[in-house]
């Protein structure tokens, strides 16, 4: 997200990347209260380079933008997180009060005053999972078992059984998984940030595909039904409750034989 201001001194990411380097400070500022909500912290934070050096306080813009600066504004602990893993910070504070701030500086510890959201040691593993995770649900439809339950653990998808049913015979249940809002607002988000580059689908075994309701739909595309679909079963068994859906056996495209063999039939 991006806020108006009057005219304020500014700073754009490769800027900010260098200052960094150059051992500047930098802060996390809430300029809202953050709030919980289906295990996502949501709130409103910016960055900052505090006056220092004898140089102005200088806050973080897109480094794309049209007419009067504009500040970038992260809407999720998530977004925070990530963002500041890529400026090279590895432990992360985030203020949990509106007006607080957590200064951040590479090789020392972070400082703070109020209430902080800490980083694990071990976040950028788990985020690295997670926005894996968001990319093949976004763009191929399917991810891997232990990418699908960090995307339910972090709130960004929720576990689905969806009932498949099809004239003539018994439904079947699919054990799928579907993006909540903060999911797809997520996986937009870093779509828009890089250009990332996702893993040979064929590295994800059919067997251990964790699918989503758009995966049978792509495969009724391509000749096949959704009973014939090879992907993971029983693959949740945490705590959070599945949802139950049902939908209607897609149209499945039939496979014409080949121009020779119909002449020959002919």
């Amino acid at each position: 997200m991006e806020t108006d201001l009057k005219p304020f001194p500014y700073i754009t990411q490769p800027q900010l990347l260098s200052l960094i380097e150059a051992d500047y400070r930098i802060e996390v500022v809430a300029i809202a209260d953050p709030f919980r909500k289906s295990a996502v912290w949501y709130g409103e934070w910016v960055l900052q380079v505090p006056e220092q050096r004898g140089e102005a306080d200088r806050f973080l813009v897109p480094a794309r933008q049209d007419g009067a600066p504009r500040l970038r504004v992260l809407k999720t602990a998530y977004g925070v997180i990530s963002l500041m893993q890529e400026l090279g910070f590895h432990e992360i504070g985030i203020p949990m009060k509106k007006g607080s701030s957590v200064s951040h500086r590479l090789g020392q510890k972070i400082s703070s005053e109020g209430d902080v959201l800490a980083a694990p040691a071990d976040e950028s593993l788990a985020l690295e999972t997670v926005k894996a995770g968001l990319l093949h649900l976004a763009q191929r439809g399917f991810t891997s078992v232990y990418q699908a339950i960090a995307l339910i653990e972090a709130g960004f998808a929720k576990p689905v059984i969806l009932k498949v049913c099809q004239d003539g015979t018994w439904p079947t249940n699919f054990d799928v998984i579907r993006l909540t809002k903060s999911g797809r607002i997520t996986a937009e988000m870093i779509q828009r940030q890089s250009q990332p580059i996702l893993d040979d689908p064929d590295d994800i075994p059919d067997w251990k595909r964790v699918i989503t309701e758009d995966y049978i739909h792509q495969k009724a595309d391509d000749h096949l039904y959704a009973t014939d679909i090879i992907h993971a079963k029983a693959w949740y068994t945490g705590p959070e409750a599945p949802e139950h859906k049902q939908m209607m056996q897609p149209a499945v495209r039939l496979r014409l034989p080949a121009r020779k063999a119909r002449m020959k039939g002919a």
